[in-house]
């Protein structure tokens, strides 16, 4: 492996490792790290890209993306003709919404190629779950967390996510990942693993 691609391959890691923390940094981080994931994928492996074959469920979920643009396009043609308007705001976060195709296909061809180290992501769950938990115990036990962040109500705490109520969703989504690496702890697992 060439000193390049050994650097690509850290960089891809390292930003698909930073999803748990871009989640807790909010909307701007999350989509800033979708964007250089797919910005660097596209410059460090343009071949990989090229060359990646579709399945079933690839062309199924491209599918799904394209009738959604299909029936926006036909909604925003009827209110255009029938004078009533159509919010551009929504056909901006329509439009947009295709990055999420994009980081899904980028996604499975880093998998695929076996570019993705998935035990750094499980890693980086595990410990940002820990962290969250930890602060909304010490927000709930001296009324602020580690940030000062005082909670919202006496039942709601929100740890580090501020007046935003997902801690829970926050560790039920991620803690799945972070007890993956409770089995690499004990025993490496051999088969690779898919999402």
């Amino acid at each position: 492996m060439h000193l390049t691609n050994l650097n690509s391959s850290n960089i891809i890691n390292f930003l698909f490792a930073l999803f748990p923390l871009s989640f807790i940094l909010g909307n701007f981080v999350i989509n800033l790290n979708i964007l250089l994931l797919l910005l660097f994928t596209c410059l460090f492996y343009k071949k990989e890209i090229f060359n990646f074959n579709l399945t079933f469920l690839d062309k199924l979920i491209i599918f799904f993306f394209i009738y959604t643009f299909f029936v926006l396009s036909i909604n925003f043609f009827k209110s255009y003709l029938s004078g009533s308007g159509f919010p551009e705001i929504i056909v901006n976060k329509s439009i947009f919404f295709f990055r999420y195709l994009l980081f899904y296909l980028i996604i499975r061809i880093l998998l695929t190629n076996n570019i993705i180290q998935l035990k750094k992501f499980f890693y980086s769950c595990l410990f940002l779950t820990i962290f969250v938990s930890l602060d909304i115990f010490i927000q709930t036990i001296l009324k602020y967390d580690l940030f000062g962040i005082q909670p919202i109500s006496s039942r709601h705490f929100s740890g580090p996510f501020g007046e935003e109520l997902i801690a829970g969703g926050y560790l039920q989504r991620f803690s799945i990942f972070g007890i993956i690496p409770i089995f690499f702890i004990k025993n490496e697992l051999k088969k690779k693993l898919y999402l």
